[in-house]
């Protein structure tokens, strides 16, 4: 009786490490007021990459700051682009905030105030 043998052949490949393709930013509204905390939401595709690290800045910090976790600090009237970057590639993607400090009082130094009106009619305005 005669055997047939089998060979085995083992490959190893290292896959390269999954890396961060695309990054979504969404807040429900681009235009903060001051003082008033927001959280910027951002997703990371592929699904597997949602560990790796990213970076946040702001391009103008005496307006708005943003921490590691994404939390927006809106600090004084004006705008600013944030920005999120992969720390591994160059992938990033960005957003405009405004913001804005809430009227809380008007003060008037003028005792009479005179206003003048006008009227608009298509393609004229009437003083």
């Amino acid at each position: 009786m005669e055997l047939s043998g089998y060979i085995y052949q083992t490959y190893v490949t290292e896959v390269p490490p999954v890396q961060i393709e695309k990054i979504d930013l969404f807040l429900d509204n681009t235009t903060l007021q001051k003082g008033e905390a927001k959280q910027l939401s951002v997703t990371i595709s592929p699904e597997e990459a949602k560990s790796h690290k990213v970076t946040y800045t702001s391009s103008n910090p005496n307006v708005v700051t943003i921490d590691d976790n994404g939390v927006l600090q809106p600090i004084r009237s004006g705008n600013s682009t944030i920005t999120v970057k992969a720390q591994e590639n160059n992938v990033q993607n960005q957003i405009e905030v405004y913001v804005y400090s809430k009227v809380t009082g008007i003060t008037l130094d003028q005792t009479e105030i005179y206003m003048r009106s006008r009227r608009y009619l298509p393609n004229k305005w009437l003083y």
